[in-house]
């Protein structure tokens, strides 16, 4: 039996709330050469019986007795696959019907990209959409240190190159996706489709909630690797659930792109009060970037005209982004 040109993996956990619509966007997706990966861990919901009950032979269902992370799923998945193509789904988001023919069109016609993703719908818990995520089409390694460019669900990967780099690292408890992106960019050229090809699921539990923090720190250590390699010691401050010591090892700017992030993504998520606290502390250690007074004073309004802002700012810096990189 030939390989498939494409393999969509995609992890699962007690999914079985959202599982059925997330399956489906796949299954009837217009690009049809594609086998379906799924890697549980564990499940205990129906997940597992949901799966099995669909009578499709492109799904292959890989279980694991014991939850060990997403990481170690889905480096699972991709030693599991067999495409050319190795595409990325989460189990409560869905995808629209010409995703994977957009995203293989343009890989066969780009071989120079590695990775490509797409822009998304933001959707609530109930499926309705709350924003628009914008990406940059064209980032380098520059563009992403500064902002994550990509919504990991929505990316697509060319098989060598990934496996080349030894997929996800596990080390990583989060931010996974960032670091491999980082990787990947710094060797090859990357790239999105800025359309909404992708429907993403926030959840009040999400990673846009508690989270937020390790996420960000996970974010400087992948950023650090990239520039001096693998810091130990940061890795090992962060892993041993210390924060407060390792934004102590940040430098000055790490610390100001650490509060600004957090204000950001707070303000952007309706967390008002958390971001007027990591704006405040920003503009103490960078009282010249102007921006971070506006920031604050977003703080004061409601979370639906801060988000309106912070994307509508998003969209001019995308923009501006993407002429000087076509123009360099």
């Amino acid at each position: 039996m030939p390989s498939p040109s494409v393999s969509v993996v995609m992890p699962t956990y007690d999914a079985a709330d959202y599982l059925e619509r997330s399956l489906e966007s796949i299954l009837h997706q217009s690009f049809d050469d594609f086998e379906l990966i799924i890697v549980d861990d564990g499940s205990t919901d129906g997940t597992i019986d949901l799966i099995k009950k669909r009578d499709d032979e492109r799904i292959r269902l890989v279980e694991r007795e014991n939850e060990s992370g997403i990481t170690s799923a889905l480096n699972r998945g991709i030693d599991e696959s067999h495409g050319k193509y190795i595409a990325r789904h989460d189990a409560d988001d869905w995808s629209a019907p010409e995703r994977f023919d957009r995203q293989v069109t343009y890989l066969d016609t780009h071989s120079d990209v590695a990775l490509l993703g797409t822009g998304a719908h933001l959707v609530d818990e109930d499926g309705k959409r709350i924003a628009k995520r914008r990406v940059l089409e064209d980032p380098e390694v520059g563009d992403l240190i500064d902002h994550n460019e990509f919504i990991h669900g929505s990316v697509m990967m060319r098989r060598e190159p990934l496996v080349d780099l030894g997929g996800y690292d596990e080390r990583f408890l989060t931010a996974e996706d960032y670091d491999l992106w980082l990787r990947l960019a710094d060797q090859y050229s990357v790239a999105n489709i800025d359309e909404p090809l992708y429907h993403f699921r926030q959840h009040d539990e999400s990673i846009y909630g508690s989270n937020l923090k390790m996420l960000k720190l996970y974010h400087v250590l992948a950023t650090r690797r990239v520039e001096d390699g693998f810091d130990k010691e940061l890795y090992a401050a962060i892993t041993t659930d210390d924060p407060k010591k390792a934004i102590e090892m940040f430098t000055t700017e790490e610390r100001t792109w650490f509060h600004t992030e957090l204000a950001r993504e707070s303000i952007r998520y309706g967390n008002l009060s958390s971001g007027r606290e990591h704006v405040r502390e920003a503009i103490r250690l960078n009282p010249t970037d102007l921006t971070l007074p506006a920031m604050l004073l977003l703080t004061y309004t409601t979370p639906k005209i801060a988000s309106v802002v912070v994307d509508t700012y998003r969209k001019v810096i995308n923009a501006k982004i993407s002429v000087e990189n076509r123009s360099g």
